[in-house]
């Protein structure tokens, strides 16, 4: 479970509260775009501090910044893809970069989605640089990684919770 200041959730409790509809016993199948949900909102919603949205999109941007205007925090929102920033220019600050592979990231968060515009292969060069900004990151598609070479490498010192119920997967990675 996660545990803030005054607000303890454990994953049961998210599952059951951001539970799908049910339909003779078998949950509907779910947009593979936003099967992220579940981990995203039980991270943001224990979190205390800004947000940093990495890509961005019609299910995670409007929930990650309901969820930090409710909580008086910044969403800030880096992307590649400019048509799609400008979609959600309103939602947080956002910035538009040319290439994440040598984009330096800055600052410190209390949570970092990451779902960008790059091919998800490549996502995971960015995990160590990521976990120098936040102590807790929720990467989508995750399921597609884990056979990377650097998978281990880059993750066996994190705590890793996995939402598995939906395709594909999503992991936080939470230092211990």
């Amino acid at each position: 479970f996660f545990k803030s200041d005054d607000n303890v959730i454990s994953q049961n409790q998210a599952s059951r509260r951001f539970k799908l509809i049910i339909n003779n016993n078998k949950i509907l199948n779910m947009d593979p775009y936003a099967t992220h949900l579940e981990a995203l909102v039980y991270a943001a919603l224990i979190n205390n501090e800004d947000i940093l949205e990495l890509g961005c999109g019609h299910y995670s941007t409007p929930v990650l910044h309901s969820i930090c205007k409710n909580k008086n925090k910044k969403l800030h929102i880096i992307a590649s893809n400019n048509d799609w920033l400008n979609q959600f220019k309103n939602f947080g600050e956002c910035e538009l970069i040319n290439n994440w592979k040598d984009y330096n990231f800055t600052g410190k968060y209390g949570m970092v989605f990451l779902d960008n515009e790059q091919l998800t292969k490549d996502r995971i060069m960015l995990i160590p640089k990521i976990m120098q900004i936040t102590n807790v990151l929720v990467v989508h598609d995750a399921d597609k990684m884990v056979n990377n070479p650097n998978w281990k490498n880059f993750t066996e010192q994190y705590e890793q919770i996995w939402f598995k119920k939906y395709n594909p997967h999503t992991v936080i990675l939470r230092k211990y």
